[in-house]
Order: structure tokens, then C-alpha cells, then sequence
């Protein structure tokens, strides 16, 4: 669930990015895991779907807990977060805290290959 306000424009990474709607601060946590609004889904779940669903699944859910073999479908705009080398968000052990200062209108970008490597806040600090 994201925890900051959002919006989702065009981005210049891929598609549909989600867009900061307010100043975010170096290390803010922006994003955690609520069940209320994050639904995780087994794989022997996902293949009961028809094949549509099952595409847009894989394309916008993350594995979670990270590093397992489900998948994490948020129903808010973190469905929509693009992949970024220069990301701005990264995962501790929490959810996904602010690397720097994020200024209203910024994308808000992970690296998907961190996501599965947990870290403690103390590490963006």
C-alpha cells in the first residue's frame, strides 16, 4: 500500500508510471505490505485464471514475502511502478523507504532486482 499521495502519468521509462503527489523525504517509507489492499497469490491460483488475467498479473505484481513464488498484486497505484538503475525507492525490511529527497512530480522507481534483498533503514541513511 502506498503510504504517500500518487498519481499516474505517462512515463519516459515504460507506459504508465506513478508520480509523486507530494514531497517525499529521504528515507520516508512510501510503500509497505497491507492485506487490505495487497492480495498475494499463489502460482497454483494464477494458473486457474484466463490467460488476460494472468498477463496483467505477472506484468504488475512482485514476488512477496520477496524471493518467494507468489505474487503481490497491489489494487493501488503501486501496481504501476516502473523499474529504474537510478531508482528512488529501495526495499528494507519494512517495505520501500525514499533513497533521497523526491520532489512533487518525480517518478517513483525501483530496482526489481533489489527487491528480493531486504536491508534495514540504517542502510539509506
Amino acid at each position: 500500500m502506498l503510504l504517500v499521495k500518487t498519481y499516474l502519468d505517462k512515463s519516459l521509462i515504460h507506459g504508465v508510471g506513478v508520480f509523486a503527489g507530494e514531497f517525499i523525504a529521504k528515507g520516508s517509507l512510501v510503500w509497505k505490505f497491507d492485506p487490505l489492499i495487497d492480495i498475494i497469490m499463489p502460482p497454483e491460483q494464477l494458473n486457474e485464471l484466463p490467460e488476460s488475467a494472468k498477463d496483467f498479473i505477472v506484468s504488475h505484481a512482485v514476488p512477496y514475502p520477496f524471493g518467494a513464488d507468489n505474487y503481490c498484486m497491489s489494487l493501488d497505484n503501486a501496481q504501476y511502478m516502473n523499474h529504474s538503475s537510478e531508482h528512488n525507492l529501495q526495499p528494507d525490511n519494512e517495505g520501500d523507504r525514499a533513497l533521497v529527497d523526491i520532489p512533487e512530480g518525480t517518478e517513483l522507481t525501483v530496482d526489481y532486482f533489489l527487491e528480493d534483498h531486504r536491508t534495514t533503514a540504517d542502510d539509506i541513511s
